[in-house]
């Protein structure tokens, strides 16, 4: 198959893909799959052969029958004893939720009150 490939949920990939895979859960890349792809998912396992880049949120696991050659990108990986990788490897931790600060913000009112009371002290 050569194209895009896009999944809501979970997939698995036996075949040969080129072009682009983009998984909206896990994606596993079967022993016989024959993958030369962008790689897009929340967890990625591989297990056959991937050439190009894989981007996961959560984390990517190669299996000792996998041959990747190409970056990888997830905050947590796990390589099995006996993986095939080449290429370039960044654990990015995950971001954490972005911290709210209040905004405070006054009227002019307030101001001008504080203003008055400060010049009579």
């Amino acid at each position: 198959m050569n194209g895009k490939l896009s999944f809501e949920a979970g997939a698995q990939i036996d075949g040969h893909v080129e072009g682009e895979i983009v998984a909206g859960e896990h994606l596993l890349i079967g022993e016989s799959a024959h993958v030369t792809a962008r790689i897009k998912a929340n967890s990625v396992v591989v297990a056959g052969m991937v050439s190009g880049e894989i981007i996961a949120t959560e984390r990517i696991e190669i299996r000792a029958s996998a041959k990747i050659s190409g970056n990888l990108t997830a905050p947590r990986m796990i390589m099995h004893e006996g993986a095939m990788f080449e290429g370039h490897c960044a654990m990015k931790p995950e971001e954490p939720p972005a911290e709210r600060k209040p905004i405070v913000r006054r009227s002019e009112e307030q101001i001008e009150t504080r203003a008055v009371a400060q010049n009579r002290a």
